[in-house]
């Protein structure tokens, strides 16, 4: 049995460096980056052929999500969120993106509180929820869902982490969106 294994070093000659966890889905690797062509940009790396892509984002907010949205890659752009809009940019094919608005009710605008800059996208579970998580402070005590497919917002808050004495030096949650094989591939 070999215990080693052997790194391979793939050429990519597009300067670009990476803003945001990547996604893998179906075998391609994506993740957003800023380039010298635009500050979004979408790379993307497929393991069978070994072959980057970079993919220009539409015109983004300021604070992006990046997701899994009906098996492809997704912009959760929630800039707009505070006002009740939420636009999602769907990549269908190597180059074109498709667009779709979902606005909220307008009983739930008071869950945002104004403040969406201080959320980031925390997770995305396979049900079809965004979980927004606040940045600000030593510790959350709730979380956001979005449910886009009911195109629901709701608040969930965590009872007791700051009824207690306890100094939190930051707690911060990650959450797996799913669970995947990890195989090691023959070269």
């Amino acid at each position: 049995m070999e215990v080693g294994g052997s790194w391979k070093i793939i050429e990519f000659d597009q300067t670009h460096f990476p803003t945001r966890l990547g996604l893998c889905i179906n075998g391609v690797i994506y993740y957003l980056a800023a380039s010298l062509m635009s500050p979004d940009t979408v790379v993307s790396f497929d393991v069978r052929s070994e072959e980057f892509n970079m993919i220009i984002a539409p015109e983004l907010g300021e604070f992006v999500g990046f997701i899994e949205y009906g098996g492809k890659p997704t912009l959760f752009d929630y800039t707009y969120l505070k006002n009740g809009v939420v636009d999602l940019w769907v990549l269908e094919d190597a180059t074109s993106w498709s667009r779709k608005s979902l606005v909220l009710q307008p009983c739930q605008l008071h869950l945002v509180h104004n403040n969406i800059d201080e959320f980031c996208v925390t997770g995305t579970p396979q049900n079809g929820e965004i979980i927004l998580s606040p940045t600000n402070g030593n510790y959350p005590d709730y979380m956001l869902y979005y449910d886009m497919p009911k195109n629901d917002l709701r608040k969930f808050e965590f009872r007791g982490l700051s009824d207690h004495n306890i100094s939190y030096p930051y707690l911060h949650f990650t959450l797996m969106n799913t669970c995947e094989s990890i195989m090691r591939l023959q070269t």
